[in-house]
């Protein structure tokens, strides 16, 4: 602005102000909360436009308010961060330039924060539901971007919380899913099978089949599915939500009739997703059309080995075995009447029941076909010879039998049947039985499995148990057998068992055959060695408790017996055990820890009352209880331990870190068989704890309410929905828990259950504020508890606490985690306690608006009178905002007199202000008259600031700017100047200082304005000096007539008319005029004065008139003004001087009639004329 002033003081003006062209009139945005935006508006102008740019918001500010060009990118911030949503930011940029003074009128609405998607703006979870189900790719890209908690979930602890959970699943599409059911902004997908149960009756070919699944609504998925068998082949083994049409998906199988066995096949088909299951049963009855008869022989030949080893196991007496064989064979005959072997059959039961000569019928009838056949069916025509031999009962025709089938048995026919042949024709070799073993056994190696041979077998080692030497595949099978029909004799028994237990490394396969001979004699060596066998083979579990179990109770003497036992107990139920058993281990059991703890678990739970075995037991319990919480171990039967013994306990330092966490422990039981881990986060921490499932059991640890529980699976995804599970407190015991906040209150932990207590009781004492410091140091909390953390200390010193003592403690206060309302306490809290200093920073850092006037009164005083008056931004900030809030004293006025820009209007106010507190405003009104100067302003204000400016001494280059520009404005403008300049003018004249040239013509004209007669002698004399140096130099104008008779006017201006014609002085103006008598106008160009003011003279005589217009070349463009006249009426007063003066008033003579004056007028002329040209020679 000091430029402008010097120019203005040289004379130099502007014609021509053209306003700013501004790219914004109005700015009306939405814009988000927490958030520091930069923008900006362009000032242009086709001249070069300069100036500052003030924002009457302090929540807007400009880094730099300067700009100076033609085109001018003014940028601004808008700091959001302490507004809330839906309020707003209004006020207006006001443009302070030197081609005047405009506004640009602001509003921001603040809304919450938001995002672009292919749906629009989205900022609330009901938008980012909706991007799911339409864009899952793009919500994805969302859901795991950093800007997600910051526009869905803001402060919010407990969504925060499960979103950080639910975000590390394997799956983000899954993760979205659990999340949206979460927040109750979608419902589970359930689905259903259409079928649960098929039968197909008989399969010719391939069958293709289908079921359909139906899901209740949108969202995402995978669906499972298998069958349990491979004749099954599936169309889809997984399906998402794009498999699905609407609702429902068809699902595609086929049964494979290659793959399938004869009879009935079972078959399921499962549907899975998540915890939901669907079983479809699936029956094919594969039945080909085989022969009837076919099957009914198969089926008589079972029935008909089963009754004869039923009578050779005295399961029925040879009656009944007779009577039930001949009834099948009489069947099988009935349908197979060509087969030669059943009317053997018949013929033998003929036999054994006394049928001879039917038998000998029945042998005759076949002889003749199977001697025929001998050698293709060799079992045949032995079996006859057996038969034949029983009907004759004859040594010679039964040896001769004996030799034929042996002959055969030996040339490649050595099957089972011939074996059993021989066996019963030799009676001899029958009694040895070593041989008969050893060719059942070689028959076994043979690949014959007939149960026929087993039982033979079974018969010679219940004889002879001697031949039982080892227990290989064969004779463990003999054995099975015998053990499934009891057939095992107990001295056969005993023998196998001392065999097994000589046994120098324990077989597994031993286990069935001395289970079941336990189960057929009770004998406690036979039981001792199945329990010596099992322990040796290291057997545990509930299928071996009952045989422990047992053994103790016949109170055998083996080694580990005891722990094994314990080892073998199902530990879901605490049953009661045997006094033996206590007795056992009452000193120093050596146990595992999981078994030690159901041992005394069962101890505290059945014998609590039992005063004897408590005290054997007591000391071991406390001992192991204190060893198991160094360990931190937990399970179901350490929590009995636990509770039983923190009845009594006293928290040490050794035990608290284990009972700290036990106070707070969880069971939690899950129904879901493939989740693997329970996830558990606090809301206050930015860790997460994976706790594993076993048995379907997790314990875990939870301090304060509405902690997030999530659930891992085998693949990885994380779940909440649907999952089914129980959850139930360990132990709640008030008075173990007063003495862990008591012994603990460094366990962070224990500080946030205890921060959470004093949050319900609305608890703001010292203690608290203590917890909440050390709160503070711990770098695992999550950044929004740590917020509530900061916002509840400034709380607590706003409204309860010690402001004296903030000074101390306020370090501890995370600045750069402030929200609205705690900034605007924290400030006013420093404030208040006089910590200025932090006060100003925490300002500069977020700004002032919204702070308590008064507050921001104090910290401005503080500052102005602490720097002595020295200039600084955030204090001139705040002092502007005072003032605007009526908020203000003398220091105030005092320092914004001294440094305060602004409009030209809120200067004034300000200068008006001072007035009212009589401060000195010297340089206010220097800045204030300079500045509207620079705008251009000419008003009642900028004259009434000017006048206390100039009477108190002004810079007398702003006096000469004043007066030369106020002069430029009435003389050229035409406009109200302060008529003050004048006397400010004939000062400096009397001064003969230099000034404005512009101001002489004003001064002038002012004079030919006032009472002429009124004008004091150094006026008239100021006027005629002013007016013969413009005549001088030819610069004439219409008012210089105004002196005729009170001032001599020069020659030059006597015999003119001037027209004058006002435009900027670089255009080139023209006037046409036509002058009475002309056929035609005439154009000349006229001359520029004063900055501009175009004149133009010419000679006219009274009564002469002429039109005329005026042409000048704007910009490129020519104006052409209306056509104008003007009639010369000039007329002498009674001072007639000069010789146009004679001929104006002839012609008035002549008009007027007056014959007498015209003559004299003329005569006078006359000798004026000669004498003029009697003295007076033209210069040649």
């Amino acid at each position: 602005m000091k430029d402008n002033i010097n120019r203005l003081a040289r004379g130099n003006y502007i014609y021509n102000k053209e306003p700013v062209e501004l790219s914004d009139k109005n700015i009306n945005e939405q814009i988000e909360t927490g958030m520091v935006y930069k923008k900006e508006f362009v000032i242009s102008s086709p001249e070069f436009v300069k100036g500052v740019v003030y924002s009457t918001n302090p929540h807007i500010t400009i880094p730099d308010n300067n700009f100076g060009g033609r085109i001018n990118s003014i940028s601004y911030t808008i700091d959001t961060r302490m507004v809330k949503p839906l309020e707003h930011i209004t006020g207006c940029f006001k443009i302070v330039s030197n081609l005047g003074e405009e506004n640009i009128n602001y509003d921001f609405e603040i809304t919450v924060n938001m995002c672009d998607t292919s749906l629009g703006k989205a900022y609330n979870m009901f938008h980012f539901a909706n991007l799911v189900q339409t864009s899952p790719t793009e919500a994805s890209e969302l859901f795991l971007s950093d800007n997600f908690k910051k526009i869905f979930i803001n402060d919010n602890e407990q969504l925060s919380c499960m979103y950080e959970v639910l975000k590390k699943s394997s799956n983000v599409e899954d993760a979205m899913e659990e999340f949206l059911i979460a927040v109750k902004k979608k419902m589970p997908v359930i689905f259903e099978v259409s079928d649960t149960k098929k039968t197909f009756n008989s399969v010719e070919d391939d069958i293709n089949e289908q079921f359909v699944i139906t899901k209740n609504n949108w969202g995402y998925f995978n669906i499972y599915i298998n069958s349990d068998v491979d004749f099954i082949d599936l169309s889809a083994v997984k399906l998402t939500e794009s498999d699905f049409s609407g609702n429902r998906c068809v699902v595609k199988y086929s049964i494979k009739k290659d793959k399938l066995h004869l009879g009935v096949n079972l078959a399921s088909i499962t549907v899975t997703s998540g915890s939901i299951e669907h079983i479809i049963q699936l029956e094919v009855r594969n039945t080909p059309m085989i022969d009837i008869a076919q099957r009914e022989e198969r089926h008589a030949l079972y029935n008909l080995t089963r009754s004869y080893l039923d009578y050779r196991m005295k399961k029925q007496d040879m009656k009944d075995w007779l009577e039930k064989s001949s009834q099948v064979v009489a069947r099988l005959r009935a349908f197979k009447n060509q087969n030669e072997f059943y009317t053997v059959a018949q013929a033998q039961l003929y036999v054994m029941q006394g049928q001879d000569e039917d038998a000998k019928w029945l042998l005759d009838s076949v002889i003749e076909y199977i001697g025929d056949k001998k050698d293709e069916n060799a079992e045949l025509y032995c079996y006859y010879l057996y038969v034949n031999s029983l009907l004759k009962k004859d040594d010679e025709i039964t040896k001769k039998a004996l030799n034929t089938v042996e002959r055969y048995y030996e040339n490649g026919h050595d099957d089972w049947r011939m074996l059993w042949l021989i066996l019963y024709l030799d009676v001899e070799r029958e009694k040895n039985l070593s041989i008969k073993l050893a060719r059942i056994k070689d028959m076994y190696h043979k690949g014959y499995r007939s149960p026929v041979m087993y039982y033979e077998a079974m018969l010679v080692m219940n004889e002879q148990p001697v031949l039982l030497r080892v227990l290989n595949d064969f004779e463990i099978q003999v054995l099975s057998f015998g053990c499934r029909y009891e057939l095992i004799t107990e001295k056969l028994a005993k023998y196998v068992c001392s065999v097994i237990g000589s046994e120098k490394i324990a077989q597994p396969k031993y286990l069935g055959i001395l289970e079941k001979l336990n189960e057929m004699f009770s004998d406690d060596n036979m039981l001792s060695v199945l329990v010596t066998h099992m322990i040796r083979n290291e057997l545990v579990g509930r299928p071996y408790f009952e045989i422990y179990k047992k053994s103790i109770l016949r109170k055998l003497r083996i080694t580990r017996l005891y722990e094994f036992y314990m080892a073998s107990i199902d530990k879901s139920k605490l049953i009661k055990l045997p006094k033996i058993v206590l007795r056992y281990f009452a000193y120093e059991p050596q146990l595992d820890y999981e078994n030690k703890a159901y041992l005394f678990a069962n101890v505290l739970t059945n014998e609590i009352d039992n005063t004897e075995i408590m005290k054997e037991y007591s000391y071991q319990i406390e001992q192991f209880a204190n060893e198991q919480m160094r360990q931190r171990h937990i399970d179901n039967n350490l929590c009995i331990i636990y509770k039983y013994i923190c009845n009594n306990i006293k928290v040490t330092e050794e035990n608290k870190d284990f009972l700290s966490r036990f106070v707070f422990a969880y069971k939690i039981t899950c129904f879901d068989e493939n989740i693997e881990n329970v996830i558990i986060r606090h809301k206050e921490f930015d860790i997460e704890v994976s706790y594993p499932v076993i048995n379907n059991t997790a314990f875990v640890q939870m301090y304060t309410d509405n902690t997030t529980i999530a659930f891992s699976d085998n693949n990885g995804r994380r779940k909440q929905s649907n999952i089914k599970y129980e959850i139930e407190r360990v132990f709640d015991n008030k008075k173990v828990l007063s003495q862990i906040i008591s012994k603990c209150s460094d366990n962070v932990n224990i500080q946030i259950y205890i921060h959470e207590n004093n949050i319900k009781n609305n608890n703001h004492s010292d203690e608290a504020l203590d917890i909440c410091t050390k709160l503070l140091k711990c770098k695992e909390l999550a950044s929004i508890f740590k917020k509530s953390i900061n916002s509840w200390i400034i709380d607590y010193y706003y409204r309860y606490g010690n402001i004296e003592d903030f000074d101390v403690q306020y370090h501890i206060i995370d600045e750069d985690n402030l929200n609205v309302e705690d900034y605007y306490k924290f400030t006013q809290i420093c404030i208040t306690d006089k910590m200025y200093d932090k006060a100003y920073n925490i300002i500069s850092k977020y700004g002032f608006a919204g702070v308590d006037v008064i507050k921001l009164f104090r910290l401005a005083r503080f500052f102005i009178e602490k720097e002595d008056y020295q200039y600084d931004n955030v204090v001139d900030a705040i002092c502007t905002y005072l003032f605007t809030s009526k908020k203000y004293d003398e220091v105030i006025l005092k320092f914004m007199a001294l440094y305060h820009n602004s409009s030209n209007e809120n200067m004034y106010y300000v200068w008006r202000a001072c007035e009212t507190f009589d401060v000195v405003r010297q340089e206010l009104c220097e800045r204030i008259v300079s500045q509207m100067l620079f705008t251009g302003e000419l008003s009642e204000r900028l004259k009434e600031v000017f006048g206390e400016y100039y009477k108190n001494g002004a810079n007398i280059t702003v006096v000469k700017a004043y007066i030369g520009y106020n002069s430029y404005m009435s003389f050229v403008k035409m406009k109200n100047e302060d008529k003050n300049i004048y006397s400010i003018i004939e000062n400096l004249i009397e001064e003969k200082d230099n000034f404005p040239e512009i101001c002489l013509f004003a001064l002038l004209k002012k004079y030919s304005e006032d009472d002429l007669s009124q004008l004091s002698e150094f006026q008239l004399k100021t006027a005629q000096i002013i007016l013969n140096k413009m005549c001088e130099m030819n610069r004439l104008f219409s008012f210089y007539k105004k002196f005729k008779g009170v001032l001599k006017l020069p020659y030059n201006v006597l015999d003119k008319t001037v027209i004058e014609y006002r435009a900027a002085p670089d255009e080139r103006v023209e006037i046409h005029y036509s002058i009475e008598g002309m056929d035609e106008f005439r154009t000349e160009v006229m001359k520029c004065h004063a900055g501009g003011v175009f004149t133009k003279t010419f000679t006219m005589f009274y009564g002469d008139s002429m039109k005329y217009y005026f042409t000048h070349d704007k910009g490129g463009k020519i104006v052409r003004t209306e056509t104008l006249s003007t009639v010369c009426n000039d007329c002498a007063d009674d001072n007639i001087s000069n010789r146009f003066d004679y001929i104006n008033e002839m012609i008035a003579s002549k008009d007027m009639h007056d014959m007498v004056t015209l003559k004299q007028l003329m005569e006078k002329y006359c000798i004026q004329n000669y004498t003029v040209s009697q003295l007076f020679n033209p210069i040649k």
